[in-house]
């Protein structure tokens, strides 16, 4: 069982299972319920007396950190099956609970490596604990993870199939629809254009009066 690649900082705790009951097939997600460092979160997991642990944690930066191998199981999600099947990841968050975008990014990227090197085909969000993306507040009264990520936990699960399917938006279009990466930008229009051109019409360029597109 191999750990990722991502991984810019590491300080392994104490505080583990030895060992895993179950091989790997869930992602839970925490929050940190501050906007902590890679470097405090190891001092916060560095004493026995915590009790306390995740197998990453993710800074608001984007950097990740490793405080137990994937395989031992971490303490982290007040639930002895769940943190068995789970990689855990802490990740530090603004005062509304959100995720710096670094963070997400890293977050989508961390979840798609465990997925990848431990034969997780996809991650399915289903709301409670059945689901292979578990939250801890499906197992003890906790606030984690926050608002912001609760309520992202269908996105974080589509974007990380999108990139485990091999569908991840290309910016090409077919005969059908038009695919992008979700925003108004360069490989937006250029789609357009390529659309345009296959169904015998000119191309959209912006307006340079309001960045609108036009057509010609």
């Amino acid at each position: 069982m191999s750990n990722s690649g991502m991984v810019d900082y590491v300080r392994i705790s104490p505080n583990h299972y030895n060992g895993r009951a179950f091989r790997i097939t869930k992602i839970t997600p925490h929050y940190c319920d501050g906007n902590i460092s890679l470097e405090t979160l190891g001092d916060i997991f560095a004493p026995t007396a915590r009790r306390a642990s995740s197998n990453y944690g993710i800074s608001s930066d984007g950097r990740v950190g490793m405080y137990v191998p994937e395989d031992c199981a971490a303490w982290t999600s007040s639930n002895w099956d769940n943190d068995n099947r789970a990689v855990t990841i802490e990740c530090a968050n603004l005062p509304d609970s959100s995720l710096t975008p670094a963070a997400w990014t890293s977050l989508v990227a961390l979840c798609v490596d465990i997925c990848e090197r431990n034969g997780i085909p996809e991650l399915r969000w289903t709301g409670g604990p059945d689901g292979t993306l578990t939250c801890h507040d499906m197992f003890a009264d906790t606030s984690c993870p926050g608002a912001w990520l609760r309520a992202r936990m269908p996105k974080l699960a589509e974007e990380v199939n999108t990139r485990l399917l091999g569908t991840e938006p290309t910016g090409v279009a077919d005969e059908f629809h038009l695919e992008t990466d979700g925003w108004f930008g360069p490989r937006t229009i250029q789609a357009m254009q390529l659309w345009l051109r296959q169904h015998g019409h000119g191309d959209v360029v912006a307006d340079e009066r309001n960045g609108a597109p036009s057509q010609r």
